[in-house]
């Protein structure tokens, strides 16, 4: 399960998110769709751990992650069941859109 309750990111001036709330259950799907700065990348970076929010909780299976260090958040919390922890898998996202990035610059 993961939630977000009354969630606020703001980054300097620009607020992304204000007072965003959402729960998913175990097995249940959901697709975030919206313009660009929305606040989609944002959502998944403060699940992830790689962010915190500016106020609010966040929940991972009924722990608070918004409480947790980033060492602790990479120990504890394995992604999809393969051991691969919720930090790690967000690193590697990340590293996967930058040579993305970089290959459409160097293509473009």
């Amino acid at each position: 399960m993961v939630e977000l309750r009354d969630v606020h990111m703001q980054f300097e001036e620009k607020k992304v998110l204000d007072g965003f709330s959402l729960k998913v259950e175990p097995q249940e799907r959901l697709i975030i769709m919206g313009q660009s700065g929305s606040g989609k990348s944002t959502i998944l970076r403060l699940i992830l751990g790689t962010l915190r929010p500016s106020s609010g909780s966040i929940f991972f299976k009924q722990f608070e992650i918004t409480r947790l260090r980033r060492r602790k958040l990479q120990q504890s919390s394995p992604a999809h069941g393969n051991g691969l922890s919720i930090l790690g898998a967000a690193e590697l996202a990340q590293r996967a859109r930058q040579r993305r990035v970089a290959a459409g610059r160097a293509n473009g």
